[in-house]
């Protein structure tokens, strides 16, 4: 974190008598310094001399090392000194808007119609919207403040000099400005407008049923674009405690023709939930499997009860005993015409996957459509296996005697593709996804294209631009693919508590995913949860805060949220992100977020 320093080092300023005499001063940014003293003291003269205004006879003022005292005002501009003068600076004869321009001609980092946003932002900030047609002589003594304030910042300073900042206004108005000024000194600490290139990373719900199905199969297999992930660490272990053989370089490497144990053990299986799927491969081949009742993110009652009856329905026997589920086989499994009760993507890999190396033909009706179940069966296809119907309503598996090996690439994931977007939409920037796959995104760029996002798409990229305006906020419903994700709800929570509107939020998936909304109403967002609704009413801006992130997705809503925050944010039990993340702070830094990993 780069902070700011500006030194007076002993100003003495005389006309025919002396007026300051060893005025010195040591401000960080972010601080709030006050000059008292009575009237004709030499405060005015001391923010005069600090300004550019006026020369002092002696001493010097340095900002952050530099010595600025022969410059002149324009240039101390330039370098981050803002001033407001006692009376009321603003043009008079002109609108509040072209008094926002005129301040924003100095800023050559920004084009036309990004100074035109930018004086838009500032003035909603400050309350100053709707009078932005009105000519500066009609103002209010608040009015007037305001806006002065607001085209101090349009020019980017460090350090802002505020001259009797109350005079000529009311008392009623001085409350309000007094808020603002006591915002100042959290301006932009931590609040980042998030720009930039970022790579995706392997797709996670695509590579722990990929990982477990490499059981099904005698021979080596190679799998590429594995990420870099928590839960896939457990995974590998588990198929190591099995008596695979996993080998990892640039990929993953795996010959599970040697298991010859086919109990999961309890202390890995309860940190992931996908724990699950081994059962249905290692019954599938070995006839017999034990693991215990999985893991994973409280975020609701999960029961694995879809997996046990589809492995019934295939011929194994079920026992549940002291926290383990036990199933066995005489010989193989046998086909069978499976009608799950409601739509699960894990239930759903679990009877394809065992179903390969049945007997017979096997139909899934009412089966998950994600794309992580046509990433699944598409590598079960490469090693063999004959699927059918992948991405509509109902699969048919015709079983074959065994597996052969292969190399597979894994698909990019759509969740971090969706969370980088939302990133960039919530801090008003522009980021582009390299590596990713814009098809299997629609819902989600759709929402964002409401909320006001420029998007554009190509074969493996895409592209959201808010040419810095403030978001809408959107209505959204979870359901399954192709219906807008769950994993998706968290950041889409946060960017309508940011957004212009009210945001209504149901999510249908999972009755205990709100956990981050506590936590973002902590940060100043307006939050209502009702039954599975959540009701946003946006506010312009949060601010920092100590916060607990209690599962994966409200881990990264939660990380964003103090991306964008004013102020320094705290996320507590942060290391749920490294379950479903791949160098998360990594890219965010890339992006031009000011983040740092506190390791204890």
């Amino acid at each position: 974190m780069n902070i700011s320093k500006l030194i007076i080092n002993n100003l003495f300023k005389s006309y025919k008598k002396k007026i300051i005499s060893d005025i010195s001063l040591y401000v960080n940014s972010k601080e709030i310094v006050g000059l008292a003293g009575p009237n004709g003291a030499g405060k005015t003269t001391t923010f005069y001399i600090i300004a550019g205004v006026l020369h002092a006879d002696q001493g010097r003022i340095m900002l952050n090392n530099k010595d600025i005292s022969h410059l002149p005002l324009y240039m101390r501009v330039r370098l981050g000194i803002g001033y407001l003068p006692q009376e009321p600076a603003i043009l008079l004869g002109i609108s509040v808007l072209d008094n926002l321009m005129i301040a924003l001609q100095t800023r050559s980092d920004l084009k036309k119609h990004q100074k035109y946003q930018l004086a838009q932002n500032l003035m909603e900030e400050f309350n100053i919207s709707h009078i932005q047609k009105n000519l500066g002589y009609v103002l209010s003594g608040g009015e007037k403040r305001r806006l002065e304030i607001a085209r101090t910042l349009a020019t980017k300073p460090k350090f802002i000099l505020l001259d009797e900042p109350f005079s000529g206004v009311d008392p009623i108005a001085i409350y309000n400005i007094k808020k603002v000024i006591q915002t100042l000194c959290k301006k932009n600490l931590g609040a980042t407008k998030l720009s930039g290139d970022v790579i995706i990373s392997g797709s996670k719900n695509s590579s722990l049923p990929i990982l477990f199905a490499t059981i099904l199969s005698e021979e080596e297999i190679e799998i590429q674009n594995v990420p870099k992930l928590k839960d896939i660490e457990i995974a590998i272990s588990l198929l190591k405690c099995l008596g695979a053989t996993v080998e990892e370089n640039k990929s993953i490497y795996i010959n599970a023709r040697n298991i010859n144990i086919y109990n999961a053990p309890c202390q890995l299986v309860k940190t992931i939930r996908a724990s699950i799927w081994i059962l249905g491969p290692l019954l599938a081949r070995f006839g017999e499997g034990k693991i215990s009742l999985p893991g994973g993110c409280d975020i609701g009652s999960r029961p694995v009860d879809l997996h046990i009856e589809g492995l019934k329905k295939l011929g194994a026997k079920i026992y549940f005993k002291d926290g383990y589920v036990t199933a066995n086989v005489k010989g193989r499994l046998h086909s069978a015409h499976i009608i799950m009760k409601k739509i699960s993507v894990g239930a759903t890999v679990t009877v394809m996957s065992a179903a390969t190396l049945a007997i017979g033909m096997t139909i899934i009706e009412n089966a998950a459509r994600e794309p992580e179940i046509i990433e699944t069966a598409n590598f079960l296809i490469l090693l063999g296996a004959k699927i059918n119907g992948v991405g509509t309503k109902t699969i048919i598996v015709q079983g074959v005697k065994k597996l052969k090996g292969g190399v597979y690439r894994i698909l990019p994931d759509r969740i971090e593709t969706g969370t980088f977007l939302v990133a960039g939409a919530i801090s008003r920037g522009k980021i582009t996804c390299h590596d990713t796959n814009p098809n299997n995104l629609n819902v989600v760029l759709k929402k964002l294209y409401e909320a006001g996002a420029e998007i554009k798409v190509g074969k493996n990229w895409i592209k959201l631009d808010m040419h810095g305006k403030r978001p809408r906020a959107v209505k959204i419903k979870t359901e399954p693919y192709p219906g807008f994700p769950t994993d998706m709800q968290a950041q889409f929570t946060l960017l309508n508590s940011i957004s212009k509107g009210l945001g209504i939020i149901t999510e249908t998936i999972f009755e205990n995913r709100f956990t981050h909304v506590p936590e973002l109403i902590r940060m100043g967002a307006q939050a209502v949860i009702k039954s599975n609704k959540i009701f946003c009413y946006g506010v312009n801006r949060l601010s920092g805060a100590q916060v607990i992130a209690k599962d994966l997705r409200s881990s990264a809503s939660l990380i964003l949220a103090g991306c964008i925050a004013d102020g320094i944010t705290i996320v507590d039990c942060v290391s749920h992100i490294d379950r479903g993340y791949d160098c998360i702070e990594k890219k965010l830094k890339s992006l031009g977020a000011n983040i740092k990993r506190l390791k204890f």
